[in-house]
């Protein structure tokens, strides 16, 4: 299967690498993170950012369609950022790393996505994290800045 890197930078004025980790540390950011027509439920109680905490997850594609996923938490480096690798899900295999850099004025968050799926699907997979992850920073952008709303 081929393979993809994909990966989503947002810069955030007046942010902090402690602020953005703090953010999506909380068992309430994924919720709030998930896109519109989606919907996810956390299965089990392990739900800390920590080494080798796992996420069990449902999440409802379509609202109808139910996906398990679970994904191990690895390489976490407060507040600089964390990683969760997929052990169950319909793509396989898949890395994502969060990374909370700052720079001058601000930070910036920077998601990396690693992953294969079958040779023709990657174009629709690739579609799929960039509307994804567009919505997941606009929404950390309105969290950040205290903005109502999703």
């Amino acid at each position: 299967m081929p393979r993809h890197t994909l990966v989503f930078r947002t810069f955030f004025a007046g942010a902090t690498a402690e602020s953005l980790f703090a953010f999506h540390e909380s068992v309430e950011a994924l919720p709030k993170l998930t896109p519109p027509g989606a919907r996810v439920e956390i299965l089990g109680p392990d739900v800390e950012v920590r080494d080798g905490a796992l996420h069990r997850l449902r999440i409802w594609v379509l609202c109808v369609i139910p996906v398990r996923w679970d994904a191990r938490i690895c390489e976490v480096m407060p507040p600089y950022g964390f990683t969760d690798v997929a052990e169950r899900g319909p793509i396989r295999p898949f890395r994502h790393r969060h990374a909370f850099v700052e720079v001058p004025g601000g930070c910036e968050l920077v998601d990396t996505l690693e992953f294969s799926v079958m040779v023709g699907l990657g174009w629709l997979a690739k579609a799929h994290f960039r509307a994804m992850f567009a919505h997941r920073h606009r929404v950390t952008e309105r969290v950040l800045s205290g903005a109502a709303g999703p």
